[in-house]
């Protein structure tokens, strides 16, 4: 319960000393690639997530995840100073919280359907 707390107070604090350059990329486009990326990925993990709906569900979240800590590993390594990288890495983290949420709430009555009953 502590560590998750620590953590959420982390990452707030995260964003909130990058929230000006995660503003900056809203005009320009950025943000639709990342929530074009991430819904054609969660799309093609749906379609090729197999005929149970809980399978399918993911299979999509798991096709649209990505690493954040492999992506600022890569950008510390070769652009140490670019601060507009790192504040897309940050912004398709927020978008990776909000995008799925449609989904869910969509997929989550057919895995209720499709359940099997329990074993008496």
């Amino acid at each position: 319960m502590v560590g998750s707390l620590l953590l959420l107070i982390g990452l707030a604090c995260i964003l909130l000393i990058n929230l000006g350059d995660m503003v900056s990329l809203l005009g320009d486009g950025t943000i639709v690639a990342i929530v074009a990326f991430f819904v054609l990925g969660m799309a093609v993990g749906h379609a090729l997530g197999g005929p149970k709906p809980a399978e399918r569900a993911v299979r999509a979240l798991a096709s649209a995840a990505r690493h954040p800590g492999i992506a600022l590993a890569i950008l510390t390594a070769n652009l140490p100073d670019h601060k507009s990288a790192l504040a897309a890495i940050l912004l398709s983290v927020v978008v990776s919280m909000i995008v799925p949420i449609p989904y869910l709430r969509w997929i989550k009555p057919r895995m209720a359907m499709r359940s099997e009953p329990a074993l008496r």
